[in-house]
């Protein structure tokens, strides 16, 4: 079983603390990092929900908060289109609430989803 994106970065964390060989991965895009280090918007997608899933549900139930409006920026769905997103989060709390096999099928299956909506389908920012 793949391993999730926060539980990865912990490890090349720890490993990176003992090991140079991770080094060299940061820079040719093996880790989920661009060239220049900075970690792809996918990815920063997924360890933002690894690491705020419940408060990002939290907010979601409630239709507004910090995490709400941090992940609407990840997935570039801010501005006029956030009162939109978290009254599709309202109205999908229930399926979203649900265990997911990771951050990433989490992620990927709300991309699905805004994909498909009418007015959030801009929702969707992949690096």
């Amino acid at each position: 079983k793949s391993k999730g994106a926060l539980q990865q970065l912990l490890a090349f964390t720890t490993n990176s603390t003992f090991f140079l060989t991770y080094a060299g991965a940061i820079t040719t895009g093996t880790s989920g990092c661009s060239s220049s280090g900075i970690v792809k918007e996918e990815y920063e997608q997924e360890v933002f929900v690894a690491a705020s899933f419940d408060g990002l549900l939290q907010d979601m139930a409630r239709g507004d908060g910090t995490y709400l409006r941090s992940f609407a920026g990840l997935m570039g769905c801010d501005g006029d289109l956030y009162g939109d997103l978290a009254q599709w989060g309202q109205v999908h709390m229930e399926r979203l609430s649900l265990p997911s096999e990771s951050p990433r099928a989490w992620v990927n299956t709300v991309r699905q989803d805004l994909a498909l909506h009418p007015s959030l389908s801009g929702c969707t920012r992949i690096g």
